[in-house]
């Protein structure tokens, strides 16, 4: 589970706690979250708001995850790894450069 990515299941089972008295605090080492988190999703709640998601902002991703996945694998490839490449390609030897 990434930071900050906390399902609608997890965010009920807390305001469930927290409706049946449940400390935020002792809500919060049950379910693993920080404090922090139980007391925003409360605030929340008492607000009126939703329980789903909500859109993150910043830079929309470019790469899909499938190609994110295929650039990882290629990069870590025995040959690519730079610790492999030590210039041999520049030799006067090498008869692609004559």
């Amino acid at each position: 589970m990434n930071v900050g990515d906390h399902g609608v299941e997890l965010r009920s089972k807390a305001i469930g706690m927290l409706e049946g008295g449940i400390t935020q605090k002792e809500v919060a080492i049950r379910l693993n979250v920080g404090v922090r988190t139980v007391r925003r999703w409360w605030s929340q709640h008492k607000g009126g708001e939703t329980m789903e998601t909500k859109p993150r902002s910043g830079r929309p991703q470019i790469l899909k995850l499938v190609s994110r996945i295929v650039i990882k694998k290629s990069l870590g490839k025995v040959g690519n790894q730079p610790e492999n490449c030590r210039g041999d390609y520049l030799s006067e030897e090498t008869p692609y450069l004559t």
